[in-house]
């Protein structure tokens, strides 16, 4: 299973109407996640907020003034692949890149904190014990199924 999501708003937007669409997107989501954990609902619940923690990063803190446009994507088989780019620059900086790469919290926490993580976004993404990678800008969070599932 595979798909990607594209949207692009003013930047006037309300927040409210950017949660409901990010809302939308993860009811689309879900499911995915859910058939790829199987029972494991621990696991699903993990993955959903590393999954939701980086929507809502990207339409927080990845427009421009003009406009936000956040492009993502989902895929699975013997792994699930969630990948995310916005039209923000924060990963394309080598110091946030170090910081993922060395699941640096105390450095991860002075970028552009938002006041519902609390600066824990990333502590959230770490929990689920996702491989990640950036490459060219896009956040890929990328889990490995468990044997016997």
């Amino acid at each position: 299973m595979k798909f990607f999501i594209n949207f692009k708003l003013a930047h006037s937007v309300s927040h409210k109407k950017k949660e409901n669409i990010l809302i939308s997107i993860f009811d689309f989501i879900f499911p995915a996640i859910e058939k790829f954990c199987g029972n494991n609902k621990s696991r699903a619940h993990y993955i959903s907020i590393a999954v939701w923690e980086a929507l809502y990063n990207s339409a927080l803190h990845g427009g421009t003034a003009e406009f936000l446009e956040v492009r993502t994507g989902l895929a699975y088989q013997k792994r699930l692949i969630f990948l995310i780019k916005d039209n923000g620059n924060f990963y394309q900086k080598q110091a946030v890149k170090k910081a993922i790469r060395k699941k640096d919290l105390g450095k991860l926490r002075n970028f552009k904190p938002h006041e519902k993580s609390g600066g824990y976004g990333f502590e959230i993404i770490f929990e689920s014990k996702p491989k990640i990678k950036i490459l060219k800008g896009a956040m890929c969070l990328i889990w490995k199924k468990a044997c016997g599932q």
